[in-house]
């Protein structure tokens, strides 16, 4: 199936969930927000979240500053 990753065409594998996804593209889970589908999904729920085709996943990094 194909998923939209960061504006990326991606192939996912059925039935993968968002943090196998999460680790496939090579991004330590701590420190960002996931948002799958204009939806920000919490991290103790991403194991939970399968991916459908068509998914638009964006990874973004926390950055702090003053």
């Amino acid at each position: 199936m194909k998923v939209l990753v960061n504006g990326k065409s991606m192939e996912a594998k059925a039935c993968m969930n968002l943090r196998d996804l999460i680790l496939s593209c090579n991004v330590k889970p701590g420190g960002i927000i996931v948002v799958v589908n204009e939806t920000v999904v919490a991290e103790d729920i991403w194991t939970d979240r399968v991916l459908t085709d068509g998914d638009r996943i964006e990874l973004l990094s926390l950055v702090a500053g003053g």
